[in-house]
């Protein structure tokens, strides 16, 4: 019971490629780089900040700011293929690219994607997706995150967690 992966993931596709990970111990004593988060309930606006947060290939934390790309746009980029039957099915997933033209950002793969909200002096991180496939850092070309707020993973991680995210005033009480 240490793992529990998505009910509707499927390795032949990149659709719902999550997993609940159980720690032995609490999130505030294993690192003081790894703390506990919320999730956000909603799909981030195109003004809102966004970073992915993980290491680089040398293995140095990097937090790189990603903009949202439109849906249409990221139609343009990613076609139907075998791995990836619907293209990019913004249902589960959003798009999101580099705001610059750096090479060394947050790891490829499955970085996790937040934003900061603030509430009465305290910031508090909320989860918004993470990485499923796309192109190196850097590139125009934009990667396709699962988003975490859409109806198919939402609930089921809350569910799982045993935890109502959707009541951020409650998220900002347990941090």
């Amino acid at each position: 019971k240490d793992v529990i992966v998505h009910y509707r993931y499927q390795a032949e596709y990149y659709y719902h490629n999550m997993a609940i990970v159980y720690l032995k111990e609490e999130p505030q004593s294993v690192s003081k780089i790894f703390r506990p988060a919320c999730i956000l309930s909603t799909l981030p606006t195109p003004a809102t900040q966004i970073h992915l947060i993980g290491r680089d290939a040398e293995g140095v934390f990097q937090k790189t700011a990603v903009e949202l790309v439109d849906s249409d746009k990221c139609h343009e980029y990613y076609s139907p293929t075998k791995k990836f039957k619907y293209g990019a099915l913004l249902v589960c997933c959003m798009c999101a690219r580099s705001t610059t033209t750096t090479t060394k950002c947050a790891s490829e793969l499955s970085a996790p994607m937040q934003t900061i909200m603030e509430k009465n002096g305290k910031r508090v991180p909320f989860l918004v997706g993470q990485k499923t496939i796309g192109r190196s850092c850097g590139s125009k070309i934009p990667g396709i995150y699962t988003r975490l707020s859409s109806d198919g993973h939402f609930p089921w991680i809350a569910t799982i967690a045993g935890i109502d995210f959707a009541n951020h005033d409650a998220c900002f009480e347990r941090y």
